[in-house]
């Protein structure tokens, strides 16, 4: 019997949120996970079909890495996998695209340093020891063409037909996490309509609806579980990029960068929350020709953004920068900070002493 068959859609992003648990203060244990890549130097399609058991913990889940619809996790913690062309636009190919490699994920409970894994592989088998694997860091096997790594534990936040990007997130001085991101809401026959033809169509209509936009959600952690999204835009619109933090009476701080009157000027808006609620969201810059974009906000003191001229990015875009006045709304006005050697400084937020 499968365990649910698991397969990474092309037609959908989920969002994952990877948290190392001594960063954030989990308290419970997290899982680790061993990430199996395979068919590093495939020049062909072939299969790796395997599975993996452990001495001195157990297994608790595998995940997929790069899988097709064709590839298949086992209930038996066994899987059927194979190399396939990269995810690209094969026109531009002359010859058949290259190969990309697959692989799965892994995660072990009640491990240990010395918790022996032992991998088979229809091209080979290999085991390790935890102690052995790194993060950030590759142990190669089956002659260079198998390598094995660990990863952070990480949580399915999402799961749904919209796709959930640009994910920002901060701790509260009580301990909870406050995790902002964007959707992108496609037009509701999305898949239809971008499917490859195979007659003509009678009606062009529904090409020229427009999808239903991006729309700014956040979640919290908290009690050791996410809540449920809270919206802090309408649907519908066009933004970009949101950044988080929190001030000084634990208030999280939301910024995004927004096309607000269609017209393909991005101004930087901003929102506060109060009471676990949004409040309004207010406009931090006014700028007729330029695009304002948030940058990561580690603390919240000051508001940055790349500006460049006529809707698009500059050459050498300039770094502006506003501060908060008493943890509150409105800003000051913005300032450039000097460059340094003639060339504009990358956009960060200083942390707060």
């Amino acid at each position: 019997m499968k365990r649910n068959k698991q397969t990474m859609s092309l037609k959908r992003i989920w969002l994952f949120l990877a948290v190392v648990a001594l960063s954030f203060g989990l308290r419970a244990h997290a899982e680790t996970g061993v990430r199996v890549l395979i068919g590093l130097t495939d020049k062909i399609s072939t299969r790796w079909d395997g599975s993996v058991t452990v001495e001195g913990g157990r297994v608790t889940r595998i995940t997929p890495w790069r899988f097709t619809p064709d590839d298949e996790i086992h209930s038996d913690d066994s899987w059927r996998v194979a190399t396939h062309p990269i995810l690209l636009d094969w026109d531009s190919w002359t010859d058949s695209p290259p190969l990309a490699d697959n692989g799965v994920i892994i995660w072990l409970g009640d491990e240990t340093p010395d918790t022996l894994v032992k991998v088979k592989t229809a091209r080979g088998d290999f085991s390790f020891r935890l102690n052995q694997i790194a993060y950030g860091k590759f142990k190669y096997e089956v002659g260079g063409r198998a390598a094995v790594d660990l990863i952070p534990a990480s949580w399915q936040l999402t799961n749904d037909q919209e796709e959930q990007d640009y994910p920002a997130a901060a701790v509260a001085p009580n301990g909870e996490i406050w995790l902002v991101y964007l959707e992108m809401q496609h037009h509701p026959e999305h898949n239809q309509i971008r499917a490859p033809y195979t007659t003509a169509p009678k009606d062009f209509s529904k090409l020229s609806e427009p999808p239903k936009g991006d729309q700014v959600f956040v979640k919290k952690f908290s009690d050791n579980k996410w809540s449920e999204p809270i919206a802090v835009t309408p649907p519908g619109g066009d933004r970009y990029r949101p950044a988080i933090a929190v001030d000084g009476k634990g208030r999280p701080w939301i910024f995004w960068s927004d096309n607000k009157n269609k017209k393909g000027v991005y101004e930087l808006w901003a929102c506060v929350f109060e009471n676990g609620k949004p409040g309004a969201t207010v406009a931090i810059s006014k700028l007729r020709d330029r695009m304002c974009f948030p940058p990561p906000l580690p603390t919240l003191k000051d508001e940055c953004g790349w500006r460049g001229k006529d809707g698009a990015m500059a050459k050498q875009p300039s770094l502006r920068r506003r501060r908060m006045k008493a943890n509150s709304l409105p800003l000051s006005k913005f300032r450039t900070p000097p460059p340094t050697n003639g060339i504009p400084q990358s956009p960060r937020i200083p942390k707060d002493k």
